[in-house]
């Protein structure tokens, strides 16, 4: 199982830090995330990054039992 990691304002829309699934790649995993969490969790998609264990990967790249698959979302501060 892969483990989908929720920051910010991903955290706040699914109302989990992380969840556990089973996904061949990268894209079946966003796929499953976006229709588990509906309209706002694309629409912040849109603008965010995904990481896959560290780095930006292509969304046909496979992941392992132990794949850390990160939503980050736009920083600002100041």
């Amino acid at each position: 199982m892969a483990t989908l990691l929720f920051f910010a304002q991903f955290k706040d829309i699914t109302g989990k830090t992380k969840i556990s699934i089973d996904a061949k790649t990268v894209g079946e995993a966003i796929a499953f995330a976006r229709q588990s969490f509906g309209t706002k969790f694309e629409e912040l998609l849109l603008v965010s990054k995904v990481w896959l264990d560290g780095d930006e990967v292509p969304l046909d790249t496979e992941l392992s039992n132990n794949s850390e698959l990160a939503f980050l979302p736009p920083v600002s501060g100041g």
